[in-house]
């Protein structure tokens, strides 16, 4: 232990080698104490020191008093002791430092004692003092979802397993809020006995962000589901719309012709209301599939909601108490104002479907102000300004599974008696007017929709109000006629000529400059389809204007709006009937143009 040669040992005192710095002193007093297990350390030959502890005892060795003295090396212990000493400071560093709440409690079989060491950012996060917190045990800070028998049970089976199990949990601060955690439970010793050391993060950003990250791959998922039907309504529209037209035409003449007496008038009826219906649906599907033809133009939402106050009380129950509750000066909106008469209309029948028993119906208008933070958590809506309506109704209200589906389209709560397309239609018009619609509601809470729609800074034109003409008025003006479809145009036909107007009738472009080129009557309208082969009806007209410049033209489609815009028709000031159309609706619209100056 010392290094050297017995010789060199025989002959030196004890604290040549042991403990220069109490060189002097008897380790033995007067008074006989003695020396036992005494940690000091052991000079050795080459300048180093070993820790040891002595003993010294006195004994009678040939009738002479000796001193034995017995030294135990002890620096494995030593070297123990120091690491588990940095391995405490780092613990406590590491304790101090995290930033996620630690608790320390004791590993049992059953139940749970309270917590025997917690840091302060625990404190701090759950608002108890260390104190408090070393009189409580784990269940007490989760709620009992995450606490009952079994999955305490299952978590300490796979923790003993393991010695580390990571889980979700909800846990509990002292002033009763709760958050989602993570918690990193390991099995560790701690002066020789094992406990759970348990490292607990607070998840709320994260759940937050994947909610988010949710709720825009469900948006996305829809605007997928919203472009494919767009789509294929967009692509059968056309065709449905022509074919309906002489359906619908030719149904409401013969309906004309028929006495009321006549048994065969019932069925013409039941024929053409089928037509109705037929078109309303694919007005429906091009709505939520935002490829309807819309007639922007800036208004006031407060005057449409109060025009609209009459046919709201006639055709809500009265049951229902509606209430209107108007912000003053909102900015206007540029909208098409008959879809936004369909949006209101909508969603108070949907609200009032909500309200079998009766209840309280509220429409109110603001202006918000949409900031970036908001709209990041409102997936689709772009930060700015809009006006917002909302319908509040007392109805019975709906959870969560139903919320996300109400805007699938075909998707119904009312069985046969719902075709699933209103509130879809809603959110189709919604968006095509850059928009959104929002909804909050709980059972048994009632329900409130929110519309958003895009503020402008354009000024309202009050345009004059025109002098309404009457349906069955026709007149003796020369129209040209022109369309590619051979029962759409029979049916135009019919329907002008029953008004009395001269008709000419072509089936394309060319076939109209040939007529006009061998006639030198005054032609006074052009009613023309848009999309015909080899010429489309905007250019027809450009080359008719050159030889009748006073000309003037109502253009006709069944296409979709995106389609008739590429072929500039949807312009201000240029007239526009959308098929299939009705005997009134073409002959109102020709006379109005026609009276025109």
């Amino acid at each position: 232990m010392i290094g050297a040669d017995r010789k060199d040992i025989i002959g030196n005192i004890c604290h040549r080698f042991v403990c220069a710095s109490a060189y002097g002193e008897c380790p033995i007093t007067d008074k006989g104490k003695k020396v036992d297990n005494q940690e000091t350390v052991l000079l050795r030959m080459d300048g180093g020191q070993t820790p040891i502890i002595k003993t010294v005892k006195a004994a009678m060795i040939m009738d002479r008093e000796c001193l034995i003295e017995s030294f135990i090396d002890i620096s494995a212990r030593k070297a123990a002791e120091a690491a588990a000493l940095a391995h405490q400071e780092r613990f406590k560093i590491f304790f101090s430092s995290v930033n996620d709440a630690i608790f320390v409690h004791p590993l049992q079989k059953k139940g749970f004692a309270p917590f025997i060491e917690v840091n302060d950012i625990a404190c701090k996060r759950y608002g108890y003092t260390r104190e408090e917190f070393l009189k409580i045990a784990a269940p007490d800070i989760t709620i009992k979802a995450y606490a009952d028998r079994h999955a305490t049970a299952d978590h300490r089976k796979k923790l003993l397993e393991a010695r580390n199990l990571v889980f979700e949990s909800i846990h509990i601060k002292k002033s009763g809020e709760q958050f989602p955690v993570e918690v990193n439970s390991n099995i560790v010793e701690q002066y020789g006995k094992p406990v759970i050391l348990a490292v607990v993060r607070d998840i709320s950003e994260r759940k937050q962000a994947e909610k988010e990250s949710e709720l825009i791959q469900e948006q996305y998922r829809q605007a997928q589901k919203v472009e494919a039907l767009g789509r294929l309504a967009g692509g059968v529209a056309h065709d449905l719309n022509n074919i309906l037209s002489p359906i619908i035409g030719f149904g409401e003449l013969l309906l004309s012709d028929l006495d009321a007496a006549d048994g065969n008038r019932k069925s013409v009826k039941q024929m053409v209301q089928a037509g109705y219906r037929t078109r309303d649906l694919v007005r429906h599907l091009l709505a939520f599939g935002r490829k309807q033809t819309l007639a922007y133009r800036t208004l006031d939402l407060n005057k449409t909601i109060k025009g609209f106050e009459d046919l709201l009380t006639r055709t809500i129950r009265e049951d229902i108490e509606i209430n209107i509750i108007l912000s003053p000066a909102i900015p206007a909106v540029k909208a098409d104002i008959g879809q936004i008469e369909q949006v209101i209309i909508d969603l108070c029948v949907n609200a009032q479907d909500a309200m079998p028993m009766g209840g309280r119906l509220t429409l109110a208008t603001s202006t918000v102000t949409i900031d970036e933070s908001i709209a990041a958590k409102r997936p689709g809506t772009a930060a700015g300004l809009y006006v917002m309506l909302a319908v509040h109704d007392t109805g019975c209200g709906m959870n969560k599974d139903l919320q996300a589906q109400i805007f699938e389209p075909f998707f119904s709560t009312k069985g046969e008696h719902g075709t699933g397309l209103g509130l879809s239609t809603v959110y189709g018009i919604v968006k095509q007017h850059g928009g959104n619609i929002w909804v909050d509601s709980k059972p048994e809470e009632g329900s409130i929709f929110k519309v958003l729609l895009p503020a402008t800074g354009e000024k309202i034109v009050e345009k004059a109000i025109e002098k309404p003409v009457a349906h069955d008025r026709g007149g003796c003006e020369t129209i040209l006629l022109v369309e590619d479809s051979e029962q759409v145009r029979h049916l135009s036909q019919a329907i002008l000529t029953r008004c009395g107007y001269t008709t000419l009738v072509a089936k394309n472009g060319v076939e109209a400059l040939k007529i006009l080129a061998a006639n030198d009557a005054q032609i006074d309208l052009m009613l023309t389809d848009v999309v015909m082969p080899d010429m489309n009806g905007k250019d027809l007209h450009k080359r008719i204007k050159k030889k009748y410049p006073q000309i003037k033209v109502l253009f006709m489609s069944g296409y979709t709006d995106n389609v008739i815009a590429r072929h500039g028709i949807l312009e201000q000031d240029v007239h526009f009937i959308q098929k299939p159309f009705s005997v009134r609706g073409l002959s109102a619209k020709v006379r109005t143009i026609l009276d025109r100056s």
